[in-house]
């Protein structure tokens, strides 16, 4: 669907809206501001009702507030408020939230390991440690290395997204580190409802469209409850060469990083950026001829540099960018979901569930690049028929030069991934009386749910051998043609292949280009069945009050495979090719191993809540909350989280909270079995003084164990006035055993400074014992698996205050209510360090890769409904940090400034049955600052991580609810 589409379909939702005469009704809107959980299932009587609270496994008659672990609970109008697009940006504008994967965030260069779609991250600590549940049930993962890519899950039907932003683990079981994002569907829902929008940017790109419809239905006196739902979203995406042009301009849409991030010669950023030693069509590395440019009739001229800003780049020139990766995917996401539950006797209830989702991501990438050096260089001879007499002439007695090349002329370079995910549950439940539960029924449940992602990406891409044998050109005595000297070297050893004409722009012919292009595929299947009973109810009472108590089993098996058309460990055959490179693999650029594994878990888990004191002086409420959870893994053996908690009211105003956890992230499958991915690297060894090449081998380590957290949390609620509630929590995480990666250089400094004691110094494989520092003893192997080795802390204070009230308590008179939300995030502390022999580093207030992590970040919102009309204000505010806490930027650009958005949302209720809705995103187009993330010229020209590139985006819509 094309942006001329997108706006028709924006300009007939507005007439529709204009000529609509009916809406939904007004009363369902008083309650579509945040709310904790239990504050959503109120009696008439505005009295709590016993239900479970996501972040303990209890039936108690408790809300968010009153739970020990704070809970934030948002329900699906105040989700559509923030953002209507989807779940995952209205989240994502909580600044609980940091350094989520979404469409606008870029992908990695690594398939294999590189989120794809929309993955949360809570307070940054990474995709893994965050547990995403659906109705309590934990999902399968959807990417290689873990994480669930919010895009396939259904929304038509969802009541609210809970957030528990402490260590659940005790009663979740291994993940929710830094907390659990849990999607509460309606199970009860009855009647039909639709909703159909559309919208574009400001600048007629990244336009979407968006449709769902939801219905239920009760039978034979609602003992059967049947209901359904059906999402379609599509976006476009943004087009590098047109979109950022446009935003920014052709000078600030290619940047790079310039200087070498030291105190003498610190980083800043480069506009109008090139490349010193490759250009477009070819250039001349070395020989009588270095420093030349191929023209398209294959002439050479001499390459005007620009202004040098490092090795690598310059200002201006006629050097290469990146020219066409996308700084906004496109994206396409369909799910549908399915329920029913069948009362079988009073006490007894079947139900089984089915959720089917696709999600399709599409973007461009870089050109097929040659580099000037290293496994991806180009080294031509000067017989090649291709070069022209002139250049061979020049070339004299030099029987071979290296050339480099970015090759936009060649094709288009287009990744696709889609991913298939299906999710069945079956169960059954129910209530039994005993004779210790103080006249209430204990309820009990059993369910199957099985899952199953398959994640398939597809990267335009060279085949190395075919590019090598195709360049390496000669002419055929008996013909006269040009041919692949390697097949009249040996007939037929290369079936197929067509001499290259790589020298300027447009001269490769069809055929070869046919020949030398492939596609890179991979695929990822998750796969997850969980077994799993439950058991709440209570066990007599102290004084105060009865005391609760769940407890349940789960069996758990997980299985992970991909599979490439490329194996790293074995090296292609370029038998008969001259020049090709030392460490060529298969492809250009993405060379993936494969991974094969599985893991069973076994868990036990029991949780109580103990009442101490109620209603008394000084004690409105006392209550004492414990977990454990017992879990053993078939790889790496048995663990055990537990979760201390206490809540006391003094009076019914106040409350204070507090939690003490140990909570656990297990290995992803990936990271336990990942195939060997072998490379050959230049190395500088400190121990031998010898820089050269060595073998980099990584792959999967089944001896991983899960990391471990300490959790803390402490904090209080206030509610002063009718409509107005506060808290405030501190909490601090210390993640130690983390599983992390460290690179050949990190490894030879660490064991370099142990004197070769450290464990650091048995991934380094040398043929001499670690004394002999001869050049002898340069490291034939270095081992880069990961390993628990890392340690991270981090600790903050969460903010959050809700009001409501009636207008007329300000202006006697006036009718509606007004209404105000703030979330605020300060951080405290964030250091992390790789291995246990370096200092932490002091990543508080600073960018740390793809995560930033501001001392200060928030979003407010304020607004006013009024029988059928609401309107809502939303600011959100960044927050500052450096770009370096280790390297050197020159002064004035070392900052990555706060940028605050406004969002506004209008909506107006025709009557009882259709709603039109009107949002804007970042109202007045706040474009982000600009600065390079990499010394590559136009790879991106801002910390999209952080900022909105989009600019504003307007979003118009209609809901129908009967």
């Amino acid at each position: 669907m094309n942006s001329t589409t997108f706006r028709s379909l924006t300009c007939l939702l507005a007439g529709t809206l204009l000529a609509a005469a009916s809406g939904a009704d007004t009363t369902a809107q008083t309650n579509d501001q945040p709310v904790r959980v239990a504050q959503a299932a109120t009696t008439e009587r505005n009295e709590l009702s016993e239900l479970v609270v996501t972040g303990t496994r209890l039936r108690v008659e408790a809300n968010g507030f009153e739970a020990p672990t704070p809970v934030t609970s948002l329900s699906t109008d105040a989700l559509a408020a923030r953002a209507p697009t989807n779940f995952a940006d209205a989240l994502n504008t909580l600044p609980q939230f940091n350094g989520s994967a979404t469409p606008n965030s870029g992908l990695g260069a690594v398939p294999a390991t590189t989120s794809r779609g929309n993955l949360l991250n809570l307070r940054g600590l990474g995709f893994n440690r965050v547990l995403v549940l659906l109705n309590g049930e934990r999902l399968p993962p959807t990417q290689a290395s873990g994480g669930v890519d919010l895009d396939i899950l259904p929304d038509a039907l969802v009541e609210r997204i809970d957030i528990v932003t402490g260590g659940a683990s005790a009663a979740y079981g291994s993940d929710a580190v830094s907390g659990v994002v849990n999607y509460v569907l309606n199970e009860k829902f009855t009647g039909l409802k639709a909703s159909l929008q559309g919208g574009t940017s400001r600048y007629g790109d990244d336009s979407s469209a968006k449709f769902s419809i939801a219905g239920g239905m009760g039978l034979f006196d609602d003992r059967l409850h049947i209901e359904g739902s059906f999402t379609h979203y599509l976006i476009d995406g943004i087009n590098r060469s047109d979109g950022l042009v446009r935003r920014f301009g052709i000078a600030d849409a290619y940047n790079a990083l310039g200087g070498n991030g030291t105190v003498a010669n610190p980083f800043f950023t480069v506009s109008n950026a090139r490349y010193r030693a490759i250009t477009n069509g070819g250039y001349i590395v070395n020989g009588p001829l270095a420093g030349d440019r191929f023209q398209p009739d294959g002439s050479v001229v001499p390459s005007q540099p620009g202004i040098p800003a490092n090795a690598l780049v310059a200002k201006g020139g006629d050097g290469a960018t990146y020219p066409d990766i996308s700084p906004a995917t496109r994206d396409r996401n369909d799910s549908g979901y399915g329920y029913l539950s069948f009362d079988i006797a009073p006490k007894l209830k079947f139900h089984a569930s089915t959720l089917i989702g696709l999600a399709q991501i599409r973007s461009t990438t870089q050109p097929p690049v040659f580099f000037f050096s290293g496994p991806s260089s180009l080294h031509i001879f000067s017989d090649n028929p291709y070069l022209s007499p002139a250049v061979v002439a020049a070339l004299g007695s030099t029987t071979q030069f290296t050339m480099s090349r970015m090759s936009p002329d060649w094709w288009e370079n287009v990744t696709r991934n889609n991913t298939d995910y299906y999710h069945a549950e079956t169960g059954l439940s129910g209530s039994f009386a005993t004779p210790w539960s103080n006249g209430k029924d204990w309820d009990w449940d059993v369910n199957d749910s099985y899952g199953v992602s398959k994640l398939r990406s597809r990267e335009s891409e060279a085949i190395t051998p075919n590019v090598y044998a195709a360049l390496d050109s000669a002419v055929d005595p008996s013909t006269g043609n040009i041919v692949c000297r390697a097949n009249l070297v040996s007939p037929g050893s290369y079936p197929g292949c067509q001499p290259l004409n790589a020298f300027g722009l447009g001269n490769a012919s069809a055929a070869a280009l046919a020949y030398i292009r492939g596609q890179e595929v991979f695929t990822v299947r998750n796969q997850m069945n969980i077994v799993s009973g439950n058991l709440r109810g209570d066990v007599g009472r102290t004084w105060a009050a009865p005391i609760a108590v769940a407890l349940g089993a789960e069996y758990r098996t997980q299985k992970l495979t991909q599979w490439a058309d490329s194996d790293p460990t074995k090296p292609p055959s370029f038998q008969f090719i001259r020049g090709v490179p030392a460490g060529a693999l298969e492809y250009n650029r993405f060379n993936t191993g494969a991974a094969s594994g599985k893991v069973n878990v076994k868990e036990a888990y029991t949780e109580v809540q103990v009442p101490l004191a109620k209603d008394v002086p000084f004690a409105k409420a006392l209550d004492l909350n414990g977990a454990v959870r017992y879990t053993k893994y078939s790889t790496s053996g048995s663990v055990i989280t537990w979760k201390g908690g206490l809540s006391w009211a003094p009076i019914d105003a106040v409350r204070f909270r507090g939690t003490l956890s140990q909570d656990i992230a297990a290995p992803d499958l990936y990271n336990l079995y990942a195939g060997q991915q072998i490379v050959i690297a230049g190395l500088q060894d400190a121990h031998t003084g010898v820089t050269s090449q060595t073998t980099s081998i990584a792959g999967g380590n089944s001896e991983l164990t899960p990391e471990k957290a300490k959790t803390l949390t402490i904090g209080t609620i206030v509610s002063p006035l009718q409509g107005f509630t506060t808290s405030i929590d501190y909490y601090k995480i210390r993640i130690s055993n983390a599983i992390t990666t460290i690179g050949a250089a990190q490894l030879i400094a660490d064991c370099e400074a142990s004197n070769g004691t450290s464990p650091e110094c048995g991934r380094i494989i040398r043929p001499l014992p670690f004394s002999d520092r001869s050049a002898a003893n340069y490291p034939t192997q270095v081992i880069t698996s990961p390993i628990n080795a890392a340690q991270q802390n981090q600790s903050g204070i969460d903010l959050e205050m809700r009001y409501q009230t009636p207008l007329s308590d300000f202006i006697s008179g006036w009718g509606g209510n007004v209404f105000a939300d703030l979330y605020v995030t300060r951080l405290l502390k964030e250091e992390t360090k790789s291995t246990a022999n370096l200092p932490y580093r002091r990543d508080l207030g600073y960018a740390s890769g793809d995560i930033f992590f501001p001392r200060w970040k928030g979003s407010m919102t304020a607004g006013y409904r009024n029988g059928p009309y609401t309107v809502q204000l939303t600011e959100r505010a960044t927050g500052s940090v450096g770009k370096s806490d280790i390297q050197v930027y020159a002064l004035g650009q070392n900052v990555w400034e706060n940028v605050w958005y406004t969002s506004i949302t209008g909506s107006y209720d025709f009557s009882d049955h259709f709603e039109g809705f009107l949002f804007v995103n970042n109202l007045f187009n706040r474009l982000p600052p600009v600065g390079a993330q990499a010394t590559h010229p136009g790879f991106q020209n801002t910390y999209m991580p952080m900022y909105d590139i989009v600019g504003a985006y307007i979003t118009i819509g209609l809901r129908a609810k009967f």
